[in-house]
């Protein structure tokens, strides 16, 4: 006998997320950059209201930057943030932009976006044909195998 579970149809559609990655990385730069003049530092609040001058959003609250900065391991009051270089500034942005705009794309099953860490691996094939395994035999490894390169 099956059982199915009754769900409830929905009866308003899913809300979009207010904080859009391209708006969370304007808000990391932010905080990341200079502070006003007269502050030794960003605040949330402060954050939270250049946001809404600089036009990236509407309203805010000062908590959705403190769980958006807690959730990118940033913390406002230690010096030490990513920062754009300063003698590189345009070449830097332009392209950082381009790749933003790339994870920005709608999922297209024709032309996924794939992304790849920097961690280097060995790309590894075997010499051996595998033999499948019989009952009650051990397991015989083949330690031997070709190298087909490395990527990072």
């Amino acid at each position: 006998m099956k059982l199915f579970l009754q769900r409830k149809k929905r009866q308003t559609p899913p809300v979009p997320p207010k904080v859009t990655g391209k708006l969370e990385t304007r808000i990391i730069a932010l905080a990341c950059s200079k502070a006003p003049e007269g502050y030794a530092r960003w605040t949330l609040r402060l954050l939270t209201e250049k946001c809404v001058e600089l036009q990236y959003i509407d309203t805010m609250s000062h908590m959705t930057i403190s769980h958006l900065l807690k959730k990118n391991e940033l913390k406002l009051h230690l010096k030490t943030c990513w920062y754009i270089p300063s003698g590189q500034n345009s070449a830097f942005v332009a392209a950082m932009e381009d790749v933003l705009s790339v994870y920005a794309r709608i999922y297209n099953k024709n032309r996924p976006v794939i992304c790849m860490d920097e961690k280097p691996y060995q790309l590894l094939s075997h010499t051996l044909e595998s033999i499948p395994m019989k009952q009650g035999k051990p397991l015989r490894e083949d330690f031997e195998y070709i190298r087909n390169g490395a990527y990072s």
